[in-house]
């Protein structure tokens, strides 16, 4: 009898698997992200959901590293094995009798149970491609849970993996490691970027060789394959939108507050941000899949019309060269008297890490998004400088440095479903939403008054913001604490209509 499809393993013998299914001999030195995707393993917070056991999937018909394949390997004269391996992780401890057995659990008519214990200790796949220089094809890992401030859930995306016909779902952002043969670094920075926002608009999210062409189907500066040469800016822009999507480019200039201030406004909106990074002469890409809330706010703006919001302690970054969910820190630096941001790679897992980021300046981030979606995180900053005072003035100057604000973007129907479940008074609340015309996206900033809500602004994006205008925009203001309804319709009666309070 042949092998069976599904053969387990412990996770202790992970990089040894890894090995195995990658075709390499005994001599060979696992990779750096091999590494690092054992370390974020085994280094989870939640001690329950510390990795155990692999099932490993062999062979497995990867639609990524096929598409490579046949474009590159395929007329190589020692073509590898056109089939990947595929490495799924679980925190649960069965062998392969104990995972026979579930088989015939479900075979007998009890699915949905052993879908269910499977789903709860599932962490989540990697897939080994069978060239050992760059393993680590298509991979889709759980985010650590637990930590306080810890935000990945507007990025991360709903995911499903099936093992012989057993469905598993879990929330994850993709991450591949680069093979210079097909893609750089800034094709699989913003092919994890686009399979976020391709599957929310319910499109298929793309390969990193459809990035890679579509990046360098209206302009090419060197070779397409191999792709040693990298990709530009606007190359990035062109694929952006050659897949249905509008490039928004936001440089750092010489103002990394409202840079910090867009990055996450969009990180909040569910758009993983491609950061590129100027490292000597050379340029690398990054996807940053979430962050950590800082304890200290920041300022933007001129006074009066300032406005502050919550620091970001730490990104979490998609980085080819080091894993998924890589932790990294944004620090302000100036030089020259430019200021300027820098990326920098805490030394948790190797060392070595550090040097991969050292001296590396942050030029650009780029957020593919929603064509109707006008408004940027930019003019939602000038509309909370514009209104800031009018809260400051509302709740007095013992309490205006306790103000805080956040913005997004978001379905109306999302932003309904979470305003249901806030708890505010259900009466204001119902006028609010029979009486208010939303569009489709909607823009909003929350303010906050010591860590509790304290208003909801509602901005029309399908419009940019016009200074004639400068508070057209403003669909409907939701006042949490009714004391303050009336006393704000006063203060802004020339700002904003008096029917949009609520």
């Amino acid at each position: 009898m042949d092998q069976p499809s599904c053969v387990i393993r412990a996770f202790a013998h992970f990089v040894d698997v890894v090995r195995e299914c990658c075709g390499a001999g005994t001599a060979w030195t696992a990779p750096r992200q091999v590494k690092y995707l054992q370390s974020y393993l085994e280094t989870n917070d939640d001690e329950e959901k510390r990795p155990k056991t692999l099932v490993i999937e062999r062979p497995y018909v990867d639609r990524h590293y096929l598409e490579e394949y046949t474009t590159y390997y395929a007329t190589s004269l020692r073509p590898p094995n056109p089939h990947a391996s595929r490495i799924h992780v679980f925190s649960s401890d069965f062998d392969q009798a104990g995972w026979e057995e579930q088989l015939v659990q479900a075979a007998g008519g009890d699915l949905l149970t052993v879908q269910r214990e499977l789903n709860q200790s599932y962490l989540g796949f990697i897939t080994i491609r069978p060239l050992p220089n760059t393993p680590v094809g298509r991979t889709l890992l759980r985010t650590y849970g637990g930590a306080k401030g810890r935000k990945y859930q507007p990025v991360i995306q709903a995911c499903s993996a099936r093992i012989l016909g057993i469905e598993l779902k879990f929330d994850a952002l993709p991450f591949v490691q680069q093979d210079q043969g097909v893609g750089a670094c800034a094709s699989v920075a913003l092919w994890a970027s686009l399979a976020k926002v391709a599957r929310a608009t319910g499109m298929r999210a793309p390969t990193p060789f459809a990035v890679t062409q579509a990046a360098t189907k209206n302009w090419v500066t060197d070779r397409v394959v191999p792709a040693a040469g990298g990709l530009e800016l606007g190359q990035l822009a062109n694929a952006v939108r050659e897949f249905g999507f509008a490039p928004y480019t936001v440089k750092v200039n010489d103002h990394p507050q409202m840079f910090l201030w867009t990055l996450k406004v969009y990180l909040n909106s569910g758009v993983p941000a491609i950061l590129l990074l100027g490292i000597g002469q050379e340029m690398h890409a990054i996807t940053v899949a979430g962050y950590r809330e800082g304890t200290s706010s920041i300022e933007i703006g001129e006074a009066p019309r300032v406005h502050r919001f919550g620091s970001l302690a730490r990104i979490y970054a998609h980085d080819d060269r080091i894993g998924p969910y890589s932790k990294m820190s944004l620090s302000e630096t100036e030089k020259q008297e430019w200021k300027r941001l820098e990326v920098v790679r805490p030394a948790v897992d190797d060392p070595s890490d550090v040097d991969l980021t050292k001296d590396s300046n942050v030029t650009y981030a780029i957020y593919p998004l929603y064509p109707k979606l006008r408004l940027s995180a930019s003019d939602l900053a000038t509309l909370a400088g514009g209104l800031g005072p009018l809260f400051n003035q509302l709740l007095g100057k013992d309490l205006a440095n306790a103000i805080t604000t956040e913005g997004s973007f978001l379905l109306n129907g999302e932003y309904l479903k979470d305003l249901y479940s806030l708890g505010g008074d259900g009466k204001r609340i119902a006028q609010m939403v029979q009486h208010t015309r939303l569009s489709r996206y909607v823009g909003l900033l929350r303010w906050f008054l010591n860590g509790e809500i304290l208003a909801d602004v509602v901005c029309d994006t399908t419009d940019i913001y016009r200074e004639t205008e400068p508070y057209g925009a403003v669909l409907a203001v939701l006042l949490f604490d009714s004391r303050y309804v009336e006393p704000a319709k006063k203060m802004a009666k020339d700002l904003v209509e008096e029917d949009r309070f609520y």
